[in-house]
């Protein structure tokens, strides 16, 4: 999450970047109704993340490229303890390819982690044809703000084969 200037003079905290939807409105929600959000924690110097859930927005400090990511204090969730990835990307193809900022930091984590892949995006970011190599794990749902896209799943839900 970065912070940037509001309109108002003022700061808002954002969980994400330039392109991404602002997703701190979420994580308010689940902490209302107490659930503890799992985030990600950038490891830069091994270009991996690691998770961890939040019990406050206290628990959320400036990280990589400053971005709010849980702080040291907060407890590590593995991959499968998470229900469900809200991936970021620059532009999404209706067959759930996705162009990520490029350090490949969600393809490792995606690969590892066996949860549903949300993708909440723009409508200027979907686009024709993605470029995806075999690492590249596609996202089963892709929510705009005109439409859902939901090119991972069959019809009772379930995952279908991989791109």
């Amino acid at each position: 999450t970065a912070l940037r200037a509001a309109s108002d003079g003022g700061e808002r905290a954002i969980l994400g970047r330039d392109l991404s939807i602002e997703t701190l409105p979420i994580v308010e929600r689940l902490l209302a109704s107490s659930r503890r959000p799992v985030l990600p924690v950038v490891l830069p110097e091994t270009w991996t993340m690691k998770h961890a859930a939040i019990a406050g927005l206290d628990d959320l400090a400036p990280g990589f490229k400053g971005i709010l990511e849980p702080t040291d204090r907060c407890t590590c969730a593995g991959p499968g303890e998470i229900d469900l990835v809200i991936v970021p990307g620059v532009a999404f193809d209706r067959q759930g390819g996705r162009l990520g900022y490029g350090g490949g930091f969600y393809d490792r984590f995606l690969a590892e982690c066996p949860a549903p892949r949300i993708a909440l995006a723009f409508s200027m970011q979907i686009v024709e044809v993605v470029p995806c190599e075999e690492c590249d794990l596609p996202i089963d749902v892709i929510l705009t703000e005109e439409e859902e896209i939901a090119p991972g799943r069959d019809v009772t839900g379930n995952r279908t084969a991989e791109r």
